[in-house]
């Protein structure tokens, strides 16, 4: 019977595969047959999960999960949420994956962070064998450059968080020396010259070698073991041994004693063993993300999955020979060593100027080399924006601003050739041309120096595939040289002369055609660009911002100062790239020092919410923000423009006292068309994020951390405070949202019908997060299993919580009258009044 299930399940599956890709078709075949035999109660395994147990008993569960992968219901969503709940069963595992080849690569990208998560989880065994899984993220990574560069900071991230956690157990077990007289032994204090680090690599193995002698030598007298145990740890018999561990420090003080060297050993090996297993788990984690990192790399690099061997990457160093002839030249500063680390790692050319290669290995070979080169040059560009982070640290306050301009006046003047930034939305390519000096900022924090860089783009309408990645950089040529000439082709110093020959012999031809072509085309149309332009930048709100254009109030009393359209065209007339018609401004933050992937996930919740909303036609606005992830902490974040915090623009409006009076003054009377419309553009922004912040215990809601654009729409940002944590981990801001009094009003008070229309939009939107409620969790729990987030402190319970608070027990009008409570509860809430007051008083934020 079980067979025969089998049979038509397969063929069933095998008429839905496409014919060119056998390779999948037979990865499917087999899934399904090895999971039908872990279903069998007659080939039980020793190695049963709770999820094959339960199968066991209901083998009809295998087909309503072939039916459903087999649908048209499955997504990206289902794919990823089904690989997390069942991990544990390789055949179901196996089909998903070939199952996500299927999917369009916008909706595997969105899960590209669950996806490496899923993928570190996983045993070690991919370090000597891919699994599924492991061969689905590298055949993306070969073909997109997009989601190589992604995939590589996560896992970058993944090792330092595991460089980290090893150093801190490493540093909590220190041999400390006795101190000279008894009377000192009450006092725990030591000198630097006391206190020795253990290398616990080399402890271990120490250890293992003490447990093999004693095993052997069981016979001896109580001496010789001795003798043996203090010269394995070269110490004399004289000195005394203390462990400190990770104890809390009540503990040590309690329990602290000094070891006789005749017990040390099994004092030693008694209190590391416990945090053996630990420690080794650490190592292989961290291990298996350096192999991911670099099987990332040399996917995009080869434009095919590697094989299971040790890389030789252009991140990882090179023959000792090259480094010594390359590091001989080399004095630089620290900071400086970290940039040229990558710099000086380019893997060349496996091939020489006489090699009898025929043209299509020798051009495959170039691509190759130049690839690999190219993605180094992305590596290294991130690099320099956080070390100039880390420059400006220690200087004054008063000269920051001055000294970052200086940087970035020196950074922007050698810019690669297509510089690309996996940032946006978009999966076209594009290009960095420039970043103005005098527009970078600095912006305000307490330790750390994030700033705001603004960056001119030339973009491509090819997507950024790796294997047309040459073509596409190649054709920014035009862009970036005032006469084209492909003689004075130049690139950096680690490039090799025989790879220029490779491009003016391969490439100079069909350069040089599609430059003439494409430069008579500009020039035709060059006067009608700004036109153009113009015109699809009003299609936007067109008729809110044509009576704002009208409002006289604006002119004379305007916070927001220049329009992001304004500056944009301000910069295209004074931009020697401005004239072209792919030309974009676009602006970034660069922090360092700060762990972004809490952010990112709420952002990421946060458009999900909005993919919610918009499928269910309701009015509800959510701004959703670009942030790419570049190590643990450090990271690239977009901005909003036309934006302003409410704190600013107290603080900047002449004459404001309330936040209606605003509304009034800036959009007209009640009566007028502009007023209703920003203030309906307030109620569904101010209804999206009191249910998003609702849901995901969004805290430190001040002022600060809440942006109105010109059209009215509230935006929350900063995300640092999310699930279970809270600023001071003090649970201050109890009230369920945020609703002052002051937004209220300007809705037109509790009893007014704008209000009724925002409870309604909250009631049903909520309604509709509800139904869709394990989109939300099962993102949030795959995060759970990832890297340690301040988010996740409460552990499991802030999963449990959040199922909670979507109120799945009940229905869906007692749901709605739940919600309608919580506004009630949470207008104008003392907590939230006091918690501004507090942050008036402590950060000088408007209330």
């Amino acid at each position: 019977m079980v067979d025969n299930d089998n049979n038509i399940i397969i063929q069933q599956e095998n008429d839905n595969i496409k014919n060119n890709n056998n390779q999948h078709e037979q990865e499917e075949v087999n899934s399904l047959k090895i999971t039908k035999i872990i279903i069998t109660p007659e080939n039980s395994s020793p190695r049963k999960s709770l999820l094959t147990e339960k199968l066991t008993h209901s083998p009809e569960i295998m087909d309503q999960l072939t039916k459903l992968y087999s649908s048209s219901q499955f997504n990206s969503w289902i794919g990823v949420s089904h690989l997390f709940k069942h991990q544990l069963s390789n055949g179901i595992t196996d089909f998903i994956c070939n199952k996500l080849y299927q999917l369009e690569d916008k909706d595997i990208d969105f899960y590209i962070t669950q996806l490496c998560i899923l993928l570190w989880n996983q045993k070690c065994d991919q370090i000597s064998q891919f699994s599924s899984l492991a061969r689905f993220i590298l055949d993306r990574c070969s073909k997109s450059i997009r989601f190589a560069i992604k995939a590589y900071w996560i896992f970058q991230a993944l090792e330092e968080d595991g460089d980290r956690n090893l150093n801190s157990i490493e540093k909590s077990v220190v041999f400390q020396s006795p101190p000279s007289s008894p009377s000192q032994r009450d006092v725990h204090q030591y000198t630097n010259e006391q206190i020795t680090p253990i290398d616990l690599d080399k402890f271990y193995n120490t250890i293992d070698n003490f447990d093999q002698t004693t095993t052997t030598n069981n016979n001896n007298n109580q001496t010789n073991n001795n003798n043996l145990q203090v010269n394995n740890f070269s110490t004399s018999p004289k000195e005394l041994v203390k462990i400190i561990s990770t104890t809390p420090i009540d503990d040590i003080n309690n329990h602290i004693h000094f070891i006789q060297p005749n017990d040390a050993m099994e004092n030693i090996n008694c209190t590391l063993k416990g945090n053996r297993k630990i420690y080794n788990n650490l190592q292989e984690k961290k291990e298996l993300a350096i192999r991911l990192r670099e099987f990332s790399e040399m996917s995009f690099i080869a434009c095919k999955r590697p094989i299971i061997t040790r890389p030789r990457t252009s991140s990882l160093p090179i023959d000792d020979i090259n480094n010594n002839n390359n590091n001989n030249n080399n004095n630089n500063n620290e900071i400086n060593n970290e940039i040229s680390e990558i710099e000086n790692c380019k893997t060349p050319p496996p091939i020489n100027s006489n090699s009898s290669l025929s043209d299509y290995d020798f051009e495959f070979e170039m691509t190759k080399s130049y690839r690999c080169d190219y993605f180094n040059e992305i590596l290294s560009f991130v690099q320099k924006l956080n070390r100039i982070a880390k420059i400006l640290l220690p200087v004054p306050l008063d000269i920051r601003q001055a000294k970052l301009k200086h940087e970035i006046s020196q950074l922007n003047l050698k810019l690669p050739l297509g510089l690309y930034l996996p940032m946006w939305q978009s999966s076209n390519h594009h290009c960095i041309v420039r970043i103005p000096p005098e527009e970078v900022k600095i912006l305000n924090s307490r330790e750390r120096v994030p700033y705001l860089l603004v960056l001119e783009l030339i973009e491509s309408d090819q997507e950024a595939l790796s294997t047309n990645i040459f073509e596409i950089v190649s054709s920014y040529l035009k862009f970036t040289t005032n006469q084209f000439n492909i003689n004075n082709i130049q690139t950096n110093n680690n490039s090799n002369n025989i790879k220029i020959d490779y491009m003016k012999k391969y490439f100079s031809d069909k350069i040089i055609n599609n430059f003439k072509q494409e430069k008579e085309f500009e020039n035709n149309n060059n006067t009608n660009n700004n036109t153009n332009n113009n015109t699809n930048n009003n299609n936007n709100n067109e008729k809110l911002k044509e009576i704002l254009q009208n409002n006289n109030n604006i002119n004379n009393n305007n916070p927001y100062g220049e329009t992001w359209k304004e500056k944009t065209e301000r910069y295209r007339n004074l931009s020697p790239y401005g004239n072209l018609k792919n030309w974009k401004l676009c602006s970034v933050i660069v922090k360092t020092g700060d762990d972004c992937r809490q952010e990112q996930m709420a952002v990421q919740l946060i458009s999900k919410f909005q993919e919610i909303w918009n499928q269910s036609k309701l009015p509800l606005y959510l701004r959703p923000y670009s942030i790419l992830v570049t190590g643990s902490h450090s990271g690239l974040i977009e901005t909003i423009p036309d934006t302003m915090s409410l704190h600013n623009l107290k603080k900047n409006y002449q004459g404001f006292t309330t936040l209606a009076a605003y509304f009034k003054s800036t959009y007209g009377p009640e009566n007028s068309d502009s007023f209703r419309l920003a203030q309906q553009n307030f109620i569904e922004s101010l209804a999206a994020y009191s249910i998003v912040t609702y849901l995901l215990q969004v805290k430190d809601r001040h002022n600060g951390n809440i942006l109105l654009d010109r059209e009215g729409h509230l935006v929350h940002i900063d995300f640092g405070f999310i699930l279970s944590n809270s600023p001071g981990n003090m649970s201050f801001e109890s009230a369920p949202f945020k609703l002052t009094q002051e937004w209220v009003d300007v809705m037109g008070g509790a009893t007014s019908s704008q209000f009724q229309y925002f409870n309604v939009l909250c009631s049903r939107g909520f309604v509709e997060a509800r139904k869709r409620s394990d989109e939300i969790i099962s993102l949030i729990e795959i995060m759970l299993s990832g890297p340690k987030m301040s988010c996740f402190q409460g552990g499991r319970l802030a999963i449990d919580s959040l199922k909670q608070r979507f109120f799945l027990t009940n229905t869906e009008r007692e749901s709605q009258k739940y919600f309608e409570d919580l506004i009630s509860y949470s207008i104008d809430h003392y907590k939230t009044r006091y918690y501004d007051k507090y942050q008036s008083w402590y950060n000088g934020i408007l209330p």
